[in-house]
């Protein structure tokens, strides 16, 4: 499963330390057991 988001900056002065307005963030998660992400029994 791969997500992926930009974040955007609302610093002053933020264009000093990078070029852009916004951050993209990404990252990975590899489950090898991935049917509780499907399933919700909500404990019942």
């Amino acid at each position: 499963m791969s997500v992926s988001q930009d974040f955007q900056m609302t610093l002053p002065m933020r264009r000093t330390f990078c070029a852009d307005d916004s951050i993209p963030l990404r990252r990975d998660a590899y489950l090898e057991n991935h049917y509780p992400l499907y399933l919700d029994d909500q404990n019942r």
